[in-house]
């Protein structure tokens, strides 16, 4: 892994704390080292002890059911308002598919909440976990594909779409996938040398969407618009054939 890939920073700021119970608060994900992370923060009863404070963890959502480890150095951060007084706990442990989260005790609840200790302020506290990985075993890593990217080398057509391009590397394939786009870059002889075709009535964001499913880019299922994602994955399946 290189270190822009296997490094990150979540923060995370979490709104009305005092109403924190027994359930716990997800940041959004990130991804590093191409699998997804997030934050999670609660309260709870440090152990063997009857004090509340404030936990904070890292989570790793790989939903890989094989065996895996990833090695982790980790700095779990609550935010003061004096940043000098920021309050900081350091680990290095490993994520498992048995142990998919690691964290800490960070701050007794009742200092916590002291707005004077500098904590909290409007019901909010701000915490950050600033993470590298240092050791991957079994993990999956799908290549990053960016088909939106006109300067992608060493693709061999592009489709042009709502008056944009989307690039492509595998003519072959993409007509092994569809009788459909095999029958605009083939059938007619005077199109076979081209590098551009134009696709209408297709939606751009959709239609890149369908791409990262026929390849293996283990991107996932997004909604674009209110309809049902998977709904207009089915219509352009239908159109190209696929």
């Amino acid at each position: 892994l290189s270190d822009s890939s296997s490094s990150g920073v979540i923060r995370f700021e979490v709104d009305e704390v005092s109403t924190l119970k027994d359930d716990c608060r997800f940041s959004p994900e990130i991804e590093v080292g191409g699998v997804p992370w997030k934050a999670r923060v609660g309260k709870c009863l440090k152990k063997d002890t009857t004090e509340l404070w404030l936990m904070i963890a890292l989570q790793c959502t790989n939903e890989q059911s094989t065996p895996w480890r990833i090695d982790v150095d980790a700095q779990f951060i609550l935010v003061n308002s004096d940043i000098g007084k920021n309050f900081t706990h350091t680990k290095s442990e490993p994520f498992q598919l048995a142990n998919w989260w690691r964290g800490c005790y960070l701050k007794n609840w009742a200092i916590l909440m002291d707005e004077e200790n500098g904590f909290i302020k409007d019901d909010k506290v701000t915490v950050e976990i600033h993470f590298s990985i240092t050791g991957m075993k079994g993990i999956k890593i799908h290549p990053l594909m960016d088909f939106t990217d006109p300067n992608e080398p060493c693709h061999d057509i592009a489709l042009i779409i709502e008056g944009e391009k989307i690039v492509d590397k595998h003519k072959q394939f993409l007509s092994l996938q569809s009788p459909v786009l095999k029958a605009m870059f083939y059938d007619n002889f005077d199109e076979k040398n081209k590098k551009e075709f134009q696709l209408k009535e297709v939606n751009r964001e959709e239609f890149v969407e369908m791409l990262h499913m026929m390849y293996p880019s283990g991107k996932k299922i997004t909604e674009i618009s209110s309809d049902d994602s998977v709904e207009y994955l089915l219509k352009l399946g239908d159109q190209f054939q696929i």
